[in-house]
């Protein structure tokens, strides 16, 4: 083989393996993008973990619907100019909303909310036509909040208001959803109470 063959086929070999790894690198962005999507004022986050480092120490913070791999907080805050755990929507099936409510804290009670009474929260405050569910929890010894934001059913919270059923006495099971939305969206807040502890 002569000299300028050889020349000539590592070229071509080089341009071959440059190419691609420029594919791998355009698809990793795009894979990315994929997992963190917005939506309707929120985000979809597809990951199934973040870690956050706090104080110190890491902090996995898992995503409830989310099915793909472990990204850094740090990583997945350069995607938003917001703050990147709040606003995560959490989708819902037509009259499955409640439902979806339940199947989403008992997944949180494996993990952020283990010490937590699921079925009471800190608070059930209402503002306008939705809910507002805060929990406080603590996570790796540091004081925390998660805070869930659903469209009530109007006439059962007339009458939890009627029955005088204030924010800290109401539970989970006292509310009925309004099971036409497309679901709902929280917020997990490391190192922030929810100022509604008692």
């Amino acid at each position: 083989m002569s000299k300028l063959y050889k020349r000539i086929l590592m070229m071509a070999f080089t341009i071959v393996l440059l190419t691609c790894v420029d594919n791998v690198s355009i698809a990793s962005n795009t894979n990315l993008e994929n997992k963190f999507i917005k939506y309707r004022g929120g985000k979809i986050i597809k990951y199934s973990n973040v870690l956050l480092k706090q104080n110190e120490k890491e902090i996995n913070i898992p995503i409830f619907q989310g099915k793909s791999g472990t990204i850094t907080f740090d990583d997945l805050q350069k995607m938003d100019k917001e703050y990147v755990l709040g606003n995560i929507v959490v989708k819902a099936k037509t009259n499955k909303v409640k439902k979806t409510l339940l199947e989403f804290l008992n997944f949180y009670k494996g993990s952020l909310l283990k010490d937590n009474d699921i079925n009471k929260p800190t608070i059930i405050g209402g503002e306008g036509d939705s809910y507002i569910i805060w929990y406080d929890f603590v996570c790796e010894g540091i004081n925390s909040s998660m805070m869930i934001h659903l469209a009530g059913d109007e006439k059962n919270m007339d009458e939890l208001d009627k029955k005088q059923i204030r924010g800290r006495d109401r539970t989970i099971d006292m509310i009925k959803l309004d099971e036409t939305s497309e679901g709902f969206y929280f917020d997990i807040n490391i190192g922030e109470e929810s100022g509604f502890k008692k």
